[in-house]
């Protein structure tokens, strides 16, 4: 397979720390936080890049907001902070009506405490973990458990939709076989949701994941520079788009183009169309059992008998 090499170390730089063959992770860890130690030392920018929830805010979501038991982990403070960004994945999943699977709650973990998920990333191509290296993946996991994170435990928590009881969860989630859960926003759950987004919005140094891809620009908004289209296996390019000047031109007269809006109207015809969406779905699912949020097909990265990264 293309781009399975050898992990090595760069010099100067302790993260990402090797994956080792050991069984126990509890020596390892020493050794890792050993090795943050040394690296946030020579690089006192590393850990601001994280944005992680603080610790006030992940206990106080964990247990005054969704009321969970005290959690049990290597360190607590992590673990707390993982059950927040992972519910906060499933409730972004919900809000672009993608499936809620373990490649999901995996890849945000994987960018808020693996170095080598974080260093896959900053170097590139590979966005998504199926464009990573196998390599890459085996770090990402064991950095998750050197930080004390166990993920089977949190993924309880996300698929069941937060707290043990109703009036605890932040949504609402529907198994689908071999593929994930549906996550639905509905009312029922819309006022502890509300508390969770607003305690996170309000937190200093958490930044919530941005999964809309944004299409107009207001008029006195710069264009964000344009990226290079590719295909990625392994964290190799191949299949890449070259560019040329008439492709450029034309790319530039698309960019030039200003589109005018009534406000008033515009917000009048969504919620119309959002209602009559409803109301068409409603009929389906009556009619004929038939649920127009879920798709035939399985997310990609996930097969029917391996469902996580």
């Amino acid at each position: 397979m293309p781009g399975e090499v050898a992990e090595t170390e760069t010099p100067g730089r302790h993260l990402p720390m090797p994956v080792t063959r050991a069984r126990r992770i509890e020596a390892e860890r020493e050794v890792y936080r050993e090795r943050q130690r040394l690296h946030q030392a020579r690089f006192p920018d590393y850990v601001r890049g994280w944005h992680r929830p603080t610790s006030e805010t992940a206990s106080h979501i964990c247990y005054d907001v969704l009321n969970l038991p005290l959690v049990s982990s290597p360190d607590r403070v992590a673990a707390e902070q993982a059950i927040v960004v992972a519910l906060d994945a499933a409730i972004t999943a919900g809000e672009s009506g993608r499936m809620l699977t373990t490649n999901v709650v995996g890849e945000e973990l994987g960018r808020r405490w693996s170095d080598h998920y974080r260093h896959a990333l900053e170097c590139g191509p590979a966005r998504p973990s199926w464009d990573m290296r196998r390599t890459t993946l085996r770090g990402a996991w064991r950095d998750i458990l050197r930080n004390g994170i166990e993920f089977t435990a949190i993924l309880d928590i996300v698929q069941r939709g937060g707290g043990r009881l109703q009036e605890q969860r932040l949504y609402t989630t529907g198994r689908v076989s071999t593929r994930g859960y549906m996550v639905t926003l509905d009312d029922d759950t819309a006022a502890v949701r509300t508390q969770f987004v607003s305690v996170l919005d309000a937190d200093p140094d958490y930044r919530r994941a941005d999964q809309h891809r944004v299409r107009v620009l207001f008029a006195d908004e710069p264009t964000p520079p344009r990226r290079e289209r590719c295909e990625v296996a392994a964290e190799w390019k191949y299949n890449i788009v070259t560019v040329g000047p008439r492709s450029k031109e034309l790319i530039r007269r698309l960019e030039a183009a200003r589109l005018y809006l009534n406000v008033a109207e515009l917000r009048d015809e969504v919620g119309r169309l959002g209602a009559e969406l409803a109301e068409i779905r409603s009929e389906l699912q009556t009619a004929y059992g038939l649920d127009i949020g879920v798709s035939s097909s399985l997310p990609r990265g996930v097969t029917p008998r391996r469902g996580s990264m």
